[in-house]
């Protein structure tokens, strides 16, 4: 199927991965809407899915697997 190639392996599932539930806050946040789309494609529990998208590159991100210019911690460091 080709919605699974595009995902990379490590990711499928990664939403039903995480080992604690953090507290929930709603937002209003403008999305692309092709983007929108295709997570909506990927049936229930796309917006799970979509946080744990952003919490892998938080995670990247924070853990220095990936750098990003300007980003800053908590403490106004770089990271």
């Amino acid at each position: 199927m080709l919605l699974y190639r595009t995902i990379p392996l490590g990711w499928r599932r990664l939403h039903k991965k995480r080992p604690v539930t953090p507290t929930k806050v709603k937002l209003t946040l403008a999305l692309d809407a092709d983007m929108v789309s295709w997570y909506r494609e990927l049936g229930r529990g796309y917006q799970p899915h979509m946080n744990g998208v952003l919490r892998a590159y938080m995670h990247a991100v924070v853990s220095k697997a990936i750098e990003r210019e300007g980003d800053r911690d908590w403490r106004d460091e770089p990271i």
